[in-house]
């Protein structure tokens, strides 16, 4: 008699202790990426890369092109530090490594020290809807093409709700003033700080808007009553000054020649409005 079948065979590996363990027959090469290509004098730096190994092996990291101001962790492959003046205009081409005992796998990219010019920003979240308001900016501004900062006053109109950041830098150490040149409508805004350094950080300033006294008469969510109340005597006067305009009911064009013609007709009384 014959006999078909298939046979299943575990096969284990006994190590000296006693252990059992399965034999690495695929090693996958670490990964790593990330990468940052400018940081501006007297910045702080905090670059950390993203990496991971699939088959769950130890990493450590190295470095090439670092420069003297820049400190490297090699557990974590992190580069910290802050550049000085004298940095600025230097390019460090760095290449972070990092192998698995076996593979290794790396990422390049050059970083630039640039100008100490940094930037304010303006969060605001209580802007009333379809108006918008001005801010009136003194300060040293300064572009990364300019030798040196000038002193200027700028206005920026801010329009909606969310994290607003000003066109032009101001260089590091300078001074600035913060005012609301103008109001949204039917609000009152006020800054968080007027006044103060800029340092070296970007730096976010709150705006904080409520209703003025006024806000009530506009609600949208109720009627209004409105009366409006004109002397007889101004009443005569807006009408001759109808008659005059050649304005008729359904007609809001005069005659038509080479030296005039107009499509509506215009006049202003006064009127009391309640």
């Amino acid at each position: 008699m014959k006999f078909y079948g298939t046979i299943a065979l575990a096969l284990f590996v006994v190590g000296c202790d006693g252990s059992n363990s399965v034999p690495k027959l695929f090693n996958a090469a670490p990964t790593i990426s990330g990468s940052i290509e400018s940081i501006r004098v007297g910045e702080q730096l905090n670059f950390i890369p993203q990496s991971s190994d699939a088959d769950g092996d130890t990493l450590e990291f190295s470095i090439s092109g670092q420069a003297e101001w820049m400190i490297f962790d090699p557990q974590t492959g992190s580069i910290t530090g802050a550049p000085s003046v004298s940095d600025e205009g230097s390019v460090s081409p760095i290449r972070l490594s990092v192998p698995d005992g076996t593979l290794t796998s790396s990422i390049d990219f050059d970083l630039t020290v640039t100008k100490p010019i940094f930037f304010l920003e303006f969060q605001i979240s209580t802007l009333d809807k379809f108006r918008d308001l001005d801010l009136e900016i003194n300060s040293c501004f300064m572009t990364s093409i300019d030798a040196e900062c000038a002193i200027d006053d700028q206005i920026v109109t801010i329009d909606d709700n969310g994290l607003f950041k000003i066109p032009l830098g101001i260089k590091s150490g300078s001074n600035f003033e913060l005012s609301v040149d103008r109001d949204a409508g039917r609000q009152d805004c006020e800054l968080a700080l007027e006044e103060g350094t800029v340092g070296f950080s970007d730096q976010i300033i709150e705006i904080d808007c409520q209703p003025d006294a006024s806000a009530p008469l506009f609600s949208l969510d109720k009627m209004h009553k409105i009366r409006l109340t004109m002397h007889q005597d101004e009443w005569q006067r807006f009408v001759l000054d109808t008659e005059r305009a050649d304005y008729r009911n359904g007609s809001a064009t005069g005659p038509i020649s080479l030296w005039m013609s107009w499509t509506h007709s215009e006049i202003y009384r006064q009127v009391d409005f309640e």
